[in-house]
């Protein structure tokens, strides 16, 4: 893509459409293989700015704001297909969510993730300009496991990377976590199949016991 780069959900579309009168929020989810499991935007407005935003996208022939940034991302981000949309009021203001749960990272030329022998998962984007001069930023990554370095200013529940970038500022931003153990599902599969067994060997047994008074 040539020109301007769209390096978060719709976040060129916003500065350039609403002039920075916004607040958003951008998570995005990584698994234990580094991919990204999915991408989560709420740009969160004034109705009075919202209905600006409604105006200019149904002139382009668009049913809501959040279409509007759905094809946006679609058209111009490499990486990004089915995405989904609302507009929703929330206290008095709009909140226009973008969810896409289809996001090839091989694709998303700003995004790099890898797996290292160590069994940790790394994750680090480039911010461009435009993003980093957005008013009410906030940018979320979700690791799959505890983190065990990274450059964030926040970290929430011990696996979140929590960045504002209206506040710092940032070229790039980077985050690296343990690899989620989930060696107990296997355990916790192996128990209800024993379990199971036990409970139809009982229930054969009253059977029996239940034909016998018959």
């Amino acid at each position: 893509m040539s020109g301007r780069r769209v390096k978060v959900v719709a976040a060129v579309v916003l500065l350039c459409l609403l002039g920075g009168c916004v607040d958003v929020t951008m998570t995005t989810t990584v698994d234990n293989e580094g991919e990204i499991e999915q991408v989560r935007a709420e740009a969160e407005m004034s109705q009075e700015v919202y209905a600006l935003a409604l105006e200019d996208a149904t002139s382009s022939g668009y049913e809501s704001v959040g279409e509007q940034f759905a094809d946006e991302l679609e058209t111009n981000e490499d990486g990004f297909s089915d995405v989904e949309y609302e507009d929703r009021r929330e206290n008095g203001t709009v909140v226009v969510e973008l969810l896409a749960q289809k996001v090839t990272v091989e694709e998303v030329s700003y995004i790099t993730t890898r797996v290292t022998e160590n069994e940790t998962v790394a994750f680090t984007a480039s911010i461009s300009d435009d993003v980093a001069d957005l008013n009410g930023y906030t940018y979320r990554v979700e690791m799959p496991g505890e983190i065990t370095e990274t450059d964030a200013t926040e970290i929430e529940n011990g696996n979140v990377a929590v960045w504002e970038l209206h506040k710092t500022n940032p070229d790039r931003v980077s985050v690296e976590s343990e690899v989620e153990d989930r060696s107990w599902l296997g355990t916790f599969a192996l128990v209800l199949g024993v379990i199971g067994v036990a409970m139809v060997g009982v229930a054969a047994y009253q059977k029996r016991v239940w034909e016998s008074y018959v």
